[in-house]
Parts: structure tokens; C-alpha cells; sequence
């Protein structure tokens, strides 16, 4: 499926959509250090037993930005694990072997490191999402509904609670890591798991505007911490507990601009 601006990832949309290939390649493997047999995703997928993958993925070499879930339709589980880089490649190991149900990547469809935001539903980057590369006045039915942000690029972004570029705001970077091929090309990733975690309430974000138009500016999430690093890549996950809810929703940011 080929991603359309300011579209909201559904589980019906994804079956009734054509599918493009884009420039995020991720070939999984039932066995550890690229060994068994193997599947290679460019593309969302919801479910992965319609592939007969459910709970096979042992090991995996990504290019772009990919997100793992422990169930179907982008759900976390218990947890959720990410992987970026150009050709990088890892090993699930002790609880994550096996265990994931669905996938999905980060920006945009035909360029990894064009300047992208993207919202989603619920904490670590799960649930339905809102994707856009322009200034947007109002995110439709994720309006007051962000748990989560995932940028690409070089430009920062500022999220407001309020439509329109209006009310409290924030300028995030996307400065949590970069990777590079060796060969000149730069993927900029910006991980924000959880927007409490920047100051910003949960539930209330309601418009993004291209640049940093906010007196508060963040540059990475603190708590995103890559399990293991190189030069073309990087992977970690977050721990969802049982115990965790999301914070109470409000209308405004915890500081104004």
C-alpha cells in the first residue's frame, strides 16, 4: 500500500488497498543469523499469518525504520521493538524470538529520509496512525488522540493542542539517532514513545506545523535506548507492563509557548 498523506492506517483499509512497494525492506527469518526460510516485507502488514509468519521471526535485516508488535493490526503486547538502518541487521533474542504478529514502517513510502511526522493512536508507536509531510490544521480522527510521534528528516516539527497552529505547542527535532550507508546517504530518526515523556499530555495534540514555532524544544526522547548500535543502524524495544496506563488526557501542553 502505497502511503497517502494525512491517512489513517485501518485494518480494513490495508485489504482493500493496491500494494506499492516502498523503499523500507525488511527480510525476516525463521532462524537466527539470517538462516531457515524468510520473507521480505516492503510494506504494512497487518496480520502476518496470512503469510504463515505469525510467531516465526527470528532474525531480520531492515532498511528504513520498521516497528514490531506482538499482535495483529500494530497492537504492542507486552512489548514492542524497532529497528532502523540501511542493510542493518539483528537477532531476536531470549523473549522477542518468535513472538511478533504484525509490522509496519516509519515515513514516508518512496523517501527515507524526506521530512515526515507521524502520529499514532496509543504509546510506542502502536495503533491506527496519522502521516503527513506539510502543515496540518487538524488530524481527523486522531484529533486529541496522539499517544505517540515518529519524524524523519532533517526539519523539527510543533505540535499544538490546538487546531489550527493554535494554544500551547512544542518543537520536537528528529534527533534521536542517525544512520548512514558508508555511502553518503543519512536516515534522521526521531523516536517520541511517549509524548508525556516531552511535556506534552496525552490526548491532546490537535494540529502540526512545519519548522520550530515553540519557546520549548526537545531533541530526543530520553528514554528511547538502542539495545544494539552501529554506524548503519540500531535496534531496542519498550517494555509494555502490565500494570501501565496511559496518563489522563488534558487540553493543554505542560508549558506554553
Amino acid at each position: 500500500m502505497m502511503k497517502t498523506l494525512l491517512f489513517v492506517v485501518a485494518f480494513t483499509a490495508l485489504l482493500s488497498t493496491g500494494s506499492l512497494a516502498s523503499v523500507h525492506q525488511a527480510t525476516c527469518y525463521t532462524d537466527h543469523n539470517k538462516g531457515g526460510s524468510y520473507q521480505t516485507f516492503t510494506d504494512y502488514i497487518p496480520d502476518l499469518l496470512t503469510y504463515n509468519f505469525d510467531n516465526q521471526i527470528s532474525s531480520v535485516t531492515v532498511t528504513g525504520i520498521w516497528i514490531f508488535y506482538e499482535r495483529a493490526n500494530f497492537a504492542a503486547g507486552t512489548s514492542v521493538y524497532w529497528v532502523h538502518g540501511f542493510n542493518y541487521f539483528t537477532n531476536f533474542d531470549g523473549g522477542y524470538d518468535n513472538a511478533f504478529s504484525s509490522l509496519r514502517y516509519g515515513g514516508s513510502t518512496s523517501c527515507l529520509n524526506c521530512d515526515t511526522w507521524t502520529v499514532y493512536l496509543d504509546l510506542y508507536f502502536s495503533g491506527s496512525e496519522y502521516y503527513g509531510t506539510t502543515d496540518t490544521a487538524s488530524l481527523g480522527s486522531l484529533q486529541k488522540e496522539v499517544s505517540s510521534i515518529l519524524l524523519t528528516g532533517i526539519s523539527p516539527w510543533t505540535f499544538y493542542n490546538g487546531p489550527s497552529y493554535t494554544g500551547s505547542s512544542v518543537c520536537l527535532y528528529p534527533s534521536t539517532d542517525q544512520d548512514t550507508d558508508g555511502a553518503g546517504s543519512v536516515l534522521n530518526i526521531g523516536l517520541y514513545p511517549d509524548v508525556t515523556s516531552v511535556g506534552i499530555y496525552d490526548n491532546s495534540i490537535q494540529s502540526v506545523r512545519k519548522g520550530c514555532w515553540s519557546k520549548k524544544v526537545i531533541r530526543a526522547a530520553a528514554e528511547v535506548k538502542a539495545q544494539g548500535k552501529a554506524h548503519n543502524g540500531a535496534w531496542g524495544h519498550f517494555k509494555v507492563t502490565d500494570d501501565q496506563t496511559k496518563p489522563v488526557s488534558g487540553d493543554d501542553l505542560l508549558q506554553d509557548a
